[in-house]
């Protein structure tokens, strides 16, 4: 098991291969009776598995490198529908887009998105909370402006996910003025996937996960629990 320093970091798992499988009873096992309901309503394998392994990337992150003791009974939601760790001090955040997954760790409040490229330029829309500045920058250059549109979509939805209201806390009040641009860490995970970290503390590290690890983690985990019964 490996121990991290309490700093915050960003986690990957990359699950291409998972999105057309169906979960077998044993992985149902490992997700909180609230997250089996979740995914109950879901029709769509790819939405299963991102919501099925999101979880499981939480669970393994905090106890392979942080030491913590975890189900996926302690996570729970708040009044706005951010998750949350009962009775841990760390924060966490989630999202996962296409065949990835990403989590983030923090002591502070942390907010996390990934999006997979795939608008074209004529299905570019600019959302009521884009600045005119944001605007700007995203048509300036024809050649960038989808990638430019990615960027700026990133931090509003990470910063959304930090605070745990939502993009529509964005439309009220103007709060997106309240962006502190210092607390925002942009990652480009390869030429189809982009990332955006909103976080007091800076990220000290990207640790790549591989579905091998996840699984025998797990394996070993189900594997002694169901010794000791």
């Amino acid at each position: 098991m490996r121990k991290c320093k309490q700093m915050s970091k960003l986690f990957i798992l990359d699950i291409d291969d998972y999105l057309e499988c169906i979960p077998s009873n044993e992985i149902l096992s490992l997700i909180s009776q609230n997250k089996k309901n979740r995914i109950a309503q879901y029709k769509n394998k790819y939405n299963i598995n991102q919501c099925i392994y999101a979880d499981l990337l939480l669970i393994f992150v905090l106890m392979e490198y942080y030491n913590k003791s975890l189900s996926a009974e302690l996570i729970e939601t708040d009044v706005y529908g951010k998750p949350y760790l009962r009775n841990h001090s760390l924060e966490f955040n989630l999202s996962h887009s296409g065949g990835k997954i990403i989590c983030g760790i923090s002591n502070e409040n942390i907010g996390v998105d990934i999006e997979k490229i795939t608008l074209k330029k004529h299905e570019i829309f600019i959302p009521a909370f884009f600045s005119e500045k944001d605007i700007k920058y995203i048509f300036e250059d024809d050649d960038k402006m989808v990638n430019r549109f990615y960027k700026i979509w990133v931090k509003y939805e990470s910063y959304s996910k930090m605070v745990g209201k939502g993009i529509p806390y964005l439309y009220q009040n103007n709060n997106k003025e309240s962006l502190d641009e210092a607390n925002f860490y942009l990652h480009v995970l390869c030429e189809d996937y982009i990332v955006g970290i909103y976080c007091i503390e800076q990220i000290s590290d990207i640790v790549h996960v591989s579905m091998e690890r996840i699984n025998t983690f797990f394996e070993r985990k189900l594997h002694y629990e169901t010794s000791i019964k």
